[in-house]
């Protein structure tokens, strides 16, 4: 990946090298889970789309790199369930809550698992760091130039949310603000300022 893109990474304050983190991203390119762990400095797992899993060589690389499947389209509690458990033994957890590539490259509605699972295993001790990445070049272009911010906050906003869907809608929204904000306007999507 290195190789065959330019990747230009500024993190605000440093992803915790062991310990259990949150890592959000925007997603623009069917190759993030190739791209993402070349500029995180610790080893990551995944939360992959489900219809991957047995595809010829994507589904073996996303199986190789610890990748969590997920139904899409459905609430997979075991899925999910299963990323707590990874986060609360200490991984360092992927998500893009869109759940799907954004065909515009803007951000597009924000999914509640990441919230569910930020609700499961936030504490004053457990970091959640936001991951996003910023294209830079033509749509769908798969040696484009790239942009990576990263910063660690505290996830009042999740720690404190119930499991209803309500709630975890509400931390899904704060979640995905905070994501626009590190991203320029133009890839902001839906969440841009009206």
């Amino acid at each position: 990946m290195r190789l065959t893109s330019r990747v230009d990474v500024e993190f605000e304050s440093p992803i915790p090298m062991d310990g259990p983190v949150l890592i959000a991203c925007n997603h623009l390119h069917i190759l993030d889970a190739c791209w993402v762990p070349t500029v995180l400095p610790r080893r990551v797992v995944f939360l992959a789309a489900g219809e991957f899993e047995h595809r010829f060589f994507v589904g073996d690389y996303l199986r190789a790199v610890g990748s969590i499947f997920v139904a899409r389209g459905r609430a997979d509690r075991d899925a999910l369930d299963r990323a707590v458990a990874a986060v609360r033994d200490g991984a360092a957890l992927v998500v893009a809550p869109e759940g799907k590539l954004s065909r515009t490259g803007g951000l597009i509605q924000g999914q509640t698992g990441l919230a569910y699972v930020a609700t499961e295993t936030a504490s004053p001790s457990s970091p959640w760091s936001r991951s996003v990445r910023s294209r830079r070049g033509g749509r769908g272009a798969a040696c484009g130039a790239w942009r990576c911010t990263s910063a660690s906050v505290r996830p009042s906003c999740c720690r404190s949310a119930g499991r209803r869907r309500r709630e975890l809608q509400v931390c899904t929204e704060q979640i995905m603000g905070a994501l626009a904000a590190l991203l320029p306007p133009a890839y902001r999507g839906v969440y841009g300022t009206p």
